[in-house]
This record gives C-alpha cells, sequence and structure tokens, in this order.
C-alpha cells in the first residue's frame, strides 16, 4: 500500500537530475523502478537478492509476504532492461521459476570490502575483545532467526566427543544486549543449549555495529553457517575475507 507514495516520492527525486539507468533491489523497489522507467523512458535493471518462489518452497507457511509477490517479480523479470543474478542458483532460479531469458541476465557476486575484512591477528583481535586466548570459538554471526539453522549447530556441540572444549559465540539480534524477550530466537537456542548441558558454552553477544564485526571474524577459530535457506549469504564472504 506504501509503494505509490513510494514511486511518487522517487519521481520527484529523479527528475531533479540526470540519471542513465535505474538500479532496483528487491521487488518493492523494483515496483517503483518500473513505474519511472514507464514514465520517464529511463531503463531499470533489478538485484532481487530473494526471490518468492524459492523462499515459498523453503518456508511454506513461514512465508508470510503477499501472494501477489510472485507475480510482481515476473513483471519485472519481463520488463526490466537486465537482471543481475548473485550466483548460479539465481541464474537457474530466475530462468526456471520466472521464466527470465538467458541473454537478460548478468551474474555479478556479492563481495566484501576487503580493506575492512581482512586477515588479522587472532590474538590481538581476541585480548581487544575480551576473550580468552587459549579457547577454540566457534562463530555465527547474521539474524537471528529459526532458518538460519543454529539449532542444527548446538546439536552438533551435543555430539562431539567427551572433553571437547569448543564454545559458540552467537552475534546477532535486535538489541546490543542479548534479549530474548526482544530476540525470540535467543531464548529457544538457549532452552536447546541448557538441554544438552552446554549453557556455558553457548553465549549469546547480541547485535553489533557493522565496524565491530572484523574483530570477530578474526578472533574465530571457525566461521558456522547452516541455513535451511539462505538468500544472501554476505556473512561467510566475510569470515572468508577475514
Amino acid at each position: 500500500p506504501h509503494m505509490a507514495d513510494f514511486a511518487r516520492s522517487a519521481l520527484g527525486f529523479v527528475r531533479r537530475g540526470t540519471f542513465d539507468v535505474i538500479h532496483a533491489h528487491f521487488f518493492m523497489s523494483g515496483m517503483v523502478a518500473q513505474q519511472l522507467a514507464r514514465t520517464l523512458g529511463i531503463p531499470f535493471v533489478i538485484t532481487f537478492h530473494a526471490l518468492g518462489r524459492v523462499r515459498k518452497l523453503y518456508q511454506q507457511q513461514a512465508d508470510a509476504f503477499p501472494a501477489e509477490r510472485a507475480d510482481i517479480e515476473s513483471e519485472l523479470v519481463r520488463d526490466a532492461a537486465r537482471v543481475i543474478a548473485e550466483c548460479p542458483q539465481d541464474v537457474e532460479d530466475l530462468t526456471r521459476l520466472y521464466g527470465a531469458l538467458p541473454g537478460r541476465i548478468s551474474t555479478i557476486p556479492c563481495g566484501v570490502d576487503t580493506q575492512a575484512f581482512r586477515p588479522g591477528d587472532k590474538a590481538a583481535a581476541r585480548q581487544r575483545l575480551g576473550l580468552p586466548a587459549d579457547r577454540f570459538l566457534m562463530l555465527h554471526l547474521g539474524r537471528l532467526v529459526r532458518r538460519k539453522g543454529l539449532d542444527n549447530v548446538i546439536e552438533a556441540m551435543a555430539r562431539m566427543a567427551p572433553g571437547n572444549d569448543a564454545h559458540l559465540l552467537v552475534v546477532g539480534g535486535t538489541s546490543p544486549e542479548p534479549d530474548e524477550r526482544l530476540t525470540p530466537e535467543i531464548g529457544r537456542l538457549r532452552d536447546l543449549a541448557a538441554g544438552h548441558g552446554l549453557a556455558d558454552r553457548v553465549e549469546f553477544v547480541g547485535r553489533l555495529e557493522h565496524a565491530e564485526l572484523p574483530d570477530w571474524y578474526v578472533a574465530a577459530d571457525v566461521f558456522v553457517s547452516t541455513p535451511t535457506y539462505e538468500p544472501f549469504g554476505i556473512a561467510p564472504l566475510e569470515a572468508m575475507a577475514c
């Protein structure tokens, strides 16, 4: 219901300058770019970041987006001058589920700022963060929702050989302090860890600012990523860069 206002505001902005192309991100911005293209004759390209029909396959009833999302995406695939895919799977989904023409798809992989995310001194990073120097640390970083699959990591920790002292650091949530009232997934995972006797080996850090993240990647021994569905995995790339 807000897209008409969004489009009017964007139209006023675009008319104040000179633009060769409009790059939309996600289907809602795509609706606005489509309207701008029709009104002003400026071509638009689109990066979806996630696709409704793919999400529905994995999320099923948990997908709360309106049913018309997929039809809107199909229109955008048809009308866009170019569709930007992020990986080969994205290309396959666009062609198989949306009828996109391969010749109108360009693949531009996701990237990270390698000036900010780069290898560093693990011991120094741990000292800055107040983390123990001799402990084996696993890191998960990202949104805390069920589809991230952190329960699988905790279940795996419970199956490790006796005497294993690996610890899991969980960065993310809706508040700087880990609060299960604000981020219910924290409560679910805390209960799961406690049930396996791992309460003292699974630590929730809370949400961090982007500039704080490189030290956490560098300080960890292992980065874990086990989502059941992940449309836009930037954190694993940041981890690899570090």
